[in-house]
């Protein structure tokens, strides 16, 4: 898959989701690559989870945000909200919300440097009703 500590790709992300069962369109891989990058390079200086490489923060973290999409695209019917309380860096608001874009979401955290993570990562994913 390349250097670890290179900026991640949309082609990259969306061949390990495919490995996992999900086809993101080039769009959600594109969201994705950029979310993973905004959240590995804030993550180096202010520490919003534990793995430090972007392919790591995908499997361990990310993942379970498309697992999740695929559970809720088969079960949840009209327009729901959705409220990720304790958002801290986004996971699994975000992740969610560019596989999943039905309804309205709300990233709630008290912890002022993950809010300012959060409205920056937002400011750039452009992801309506958010």
């Amino acid at each position: 898959m390349g250097d670890a500590n290179k900026k991640p790709q949309a082609r990259e992300v969306a061949c390990l989701a495919r490995e996992l069962g999900f086809s993101p369109t080039d769009a959600q891989a594109g969201s994705l690559a950029l979310y993973l990058d905004l959240l590995s390079s804030w993550n180096k200086r202010m520490n919003l989870v534990g793995p430090s490489k972007w392919q790591a923060i995908f499997s361990e973290l990310v993942s379970d945000s498309l697992h999740l999409a695929l559970f809720l695209e088969e079960r949840m019917q009209g327009e729901p909200r959705c409220l990720d309380l304790g958002a801290g860096a986004g996971i699994p608001g975000i992740p969610l919300r560019i596989l999943w874009d039905r309804g309205e979401y709300v990233l709630v955290e008290i912890r002022e440097k993950r809010v300012v993570f959060l409205r920056y990562a937002l400011s750039r994913l452009k992801l309506p009703g958010t």
